[in-house]
This record gives structure tokens, sequence and C-alpha cells, in this order.
């Protein structure tokens, strides 16, 4: 099988298939359920759309004189704070995204308890996407729906993981479009999608009941 970029440096964010103009890029789940991209041969043009979007063959840009600064933050709505993992922070963000009229993409868990990243366009739904996931997120066709977005105007918000945010900006080409927020995780990495939903069946199996939230 042709590969896009070593197996070892591939994180699975989506880019590739996303980008591919024939569609012949599938994302498959590996033993453990970390998603890899499979290339159709016979379908494939060698246009190397995919490899130009690749985070991992190559690297962001740095802002030359990007001064950083840190600060520590929690929102006020105490609602909201007992059901964020953290400081509640993305609900804030989300919410003052939504009343405007502007779109939010992120993950939650689909009915069948499986991380993957959403489109948000109403408040009412916005409590999907409180709580950390701790498991690799299907991107789907987010980074490309993130793009018609903005060239539609809308003022559009993308949370993820750093690799998932390098593979957006891979396919929008390096630009940071003014309409554009995106929030990155501080991630060390994401469990196994397989060794998740192996815990889930645990879980039911003992409860007698299934798995409804997490």
């Amino acid at each position: 099988m042709e590969l896009i970029c070593d197996k070892q440096q591939c994180t699975g964010c989506g880019a590739c298939w996303q980008s591919c103009p024939r569609r012949c890029i599938r994302m498959i789940s590996d033993s453990e359920g970390f998603l890899r991209p499979e290339i159709d041969a016979e379908q494939c043009i060698d246009c190397n759309a995919c490899r130009k979007v690749c985070p991992a063959l190559h690297k962001m840009k740095k802002e030359k004189f990007y001064k950083q600064q840190i600060y520590a933050v929690q929102t006020k709505d105490m609602k909201m704070l007992s059901c964020s993992s953290s400081g509640g922070v993305s609900g804030v963000i989300t919410r003052r995204i939504l009343l405007n009229h502007g779109v939010v993409y992120g993950c939650a868990f689909d009915s069948s308890m499986k991380a993957t990243h959403i489109r948000l366009d109403s408040v009412n739904e916005s409590s999907r996407l409180f709580g950390s996931k701790y498991v690799q997120s299907e991107t789907g066709e987010s980074f490309t729906k993130v793009l018609l977005d903005l060239k539609r105007g809308k003022n559009v918000v993308f949370f993820g993981t750093p690799c998932q945010v390098a593979g957006l900006y891979g396919i929008l080409h390096d630009t940071s479009p003014a309409n554009l927020l995106t929030v990155e995780l501080i991630c060390h990495g994401v469990s196994s999608p397989a060794l998740f939903a192996a815990y889930l069946r645990w879980q039911e199996d003992k409860l007698k009941e299934p798995i409804t939230d997490f």
C-alpha cells in the first residue's frame, strides 16, 4: 500500500482524504483503532494534493514576531463550569460565536459513543462540545466545511488537537482568514479508540445497560 507519510508520523487528522480530488483515499482504523489513510492506487492520479496538506510532512510556519502570553481563565457561569473538564473556556467562546450567528466545529460523541467532529450553528446544542473526550476524534469533512463557511463570510471557531488544527491550515494552504479562530488543546497524544470502545462494552456488561454519556 502506498503511504502518504511514515505511519509513525501520521496523526490521522484526515486532511489528506479531504483534499483528494478523486476521493481515492479512505481513513481506515488500524489494529488499535487509530485512523490511517489508505490510497486506492488504481484511482490515484499522483496529483500529490494529499502530501501538500499533510502536517506531518510540512511544519507550520511560525509567526516571526509573535509574543507568547499565557492566561488562566474560568467562566463565571457555574452551570457551564460544572459541565466542563477545566475552566469552561470553550463553552464561553462557543456561545459567544453562536449567539453572533457564527459556526463552531468541535468534538462530540455521536449516538454510538464515537468521538467525531461536528458543526454547530445553534447555541442550544453547544453543550455537546463540553468536557474532554480522551480519544482520537474523526474529523470527517469538517476541514472542507470550514473552508466553505469561511468563503460564505461566516465567523468560524475550530476546536481540536494541534495536529488537527495543523491539518485544517494545510487545507487552507497555511493562510489564516480574519474570520477564523482556531483553539488547540494541550495534547500529549490521544487514547486508542479500540481500547475506549472495549472499555465501554465492559462497562455495559457490568452495568447491564447501554452507555449513553461519558
